[in-house]
């Protein structure tokens, strides 16, 4: 696994954060989806989780407020590479989530939702993590 890269500076950043958009609510009861709003809600998220800096427990809990009342379907609709982005970024501030898991990235970020604590990184993955820390 790649370190961590800010969303900032991917390459598809610009093309989906729309700036109408910014400081923007979701309704999750809203039967339809507006991907453009929904996937700069996640970016400006993503990006204020990257400047605050938080680890651990106090990401999870962030994770859980933002998003607390979303559904499988509500995250399906978020682009997939962003998706990916915000799986990476819990990992690399400390949130077990499995990699090649059967699970899909939707269902994996979507049962964090209603976690109560951190989950227990296995020893071996734990390893490589803090390994991937330690490059430049």
């Amino acid at each position: 696994m790649a370190p961590y890269k800010s969303v900032k500076y991917r390459s598809w950043y610009s093309e989906m954060h729309k700036s109408e958009y910014v400081n923007a609510e979701l309704d999750p009861t809203d039967t339809v989806i507006n991907t453009d709003k929904l996937n700069t809600v996640v970016l400006d998220w993503v990006v204020q989780v990257e400047d605050d800096g938080q680890f651990d427990l106090f990401i999870l809990q962030e994770f859980q407020k933002s998003f607390e009342d979303w559904t499988q379907d509500i995250i399906s609709a978020v682009d997939v590479r962003l998706r990916k982005a915000v799986k990476e970024l819990l990992r690399h501030r400390g949130i077990y989530i499995q990699i090649n898991s059967r699970d899909t990235v939707i269902t994996q970020l979507y049962n964090l939702l209603h976690l109560s604590s951190c989950p227990i990184w296995p020893d071996d993955e734990l390893g490589l993590m803090r390994l991937q820390l330690q490059l430049p």
